[in-house]
């Protein structure tokens, strides 16, 4: 993938913010979506079919987004401590086992 010096922040007021790297990437935050039908109306899926959509807040899709390729979780058991916890899941047994083999090696930043 090719996409260099790009700064990336959240789309929460754009909803959808678009990356000019290669392929496309289509970063939404779907956080003030608030139904089904107003996903629908985003056109998403169709406008993203050139590169990788990632979406945060996806429940708020409600049916929209049934398939996914990986659902990415982080979760913060302690919110005292910096510490961050990254899930990777598949619908698809195949990449499943490709995510299960992967390895994560954290870093601190001083």
């Amino acid at each position: 993938m090719l996409c260099n010096d790009i700064q990336v922040r959240s789309p929460s007021f754009a909803i959808v913010n678009e990356y000019p790297c290669e392929p496309r990437i289509y970063h939404a935050d779907l956080y003030r979506v608030s139904s089904h039908l107003e996903f629908e109306e985003l056109d998403l899926i169709d406008e993203s079919s050139d590169g990788i959509l990632i979406v945060e807040w996806p429940e708020h899709a409600g049916d929209g987004l049934d398939e996914y390729d990986v659902e990415v979780s982080i979760s913060r058991p302690d919110p005292y401590e910096d510490l961050r916890v990254i899930t990777l899941r598949s619908p698809d047994p195949e990449l499943a086992t490709i995510l299960a083999s992967l390895e994560f090696e954290g870093t601190e930043d001083a």
